[in-house]
Parts: structure tokens; sequence; C-alpha cells
């Protein structure tokens, strides 16, 4: 069993989003709260220019630029692939 303190918290959510929720739920058999804490938990941990991103935090002017930025970001961060030479 988890030991970790846990909080409960109300949100609200627009219907298309609690239907989505519920669908991919039903689909994985998953426990909405679970499924809705791992998000949560998961977007904590991410830096601050991807949370901003995610949010939509950014003006129109500088979003193309943004989406640029965090795209060469992402690949740069990726694992590089070596040929196997035998």
């Amino acid at each position: 069993m988890n030991d970790t303190p846990r909080v409960v918290m109300r949100i609200e959510v627009s219907p298309q989003a609690k239907a989505a929720l519920e669908d991919y739920c039903t689909r994985g058999d998953k426990i909405q709260s679970r499924a809705v804490s791992r998000l949560l938990e998961w977007f904590a941990k991410q830096p601050d220019i991807i949370q901003a991103a995610i949010m939509n935090d950014f003006p129109e002017a500088i979003l193309a630029d943004v989406n640029k930025a965090l795209l060469k970001h992402i690949l740069n961060k990726q694992p590089k692939v070596t040929e196997d030479k035998r």
C-alpha cells in the first residue's frame, strides 16, 4: 500500500472532458481519481516552459516561436540512436 500522504481536491471539468475521462477509464479499467492524480503528478514535474505550453500561457504573437523552441528542446532530450556496427 502507498503510504504517501494524499490530499482530496474537488475540480471542475467540462462535460466533454468528463466524458473523455470516463471513456478512457472504462477502456483501461482504471479508477478516475487515480488517472487524474497521475496526470497532475506528471504535470507538476514538468519544467515551467512545458507547464506554460500545456496551459496555453503564451501570447498568440509568439506561439509559433515557442512551439519551435519546445520541439527543439524535446528532440534534444531524446536518446541518441546508434547503428550496430558488427
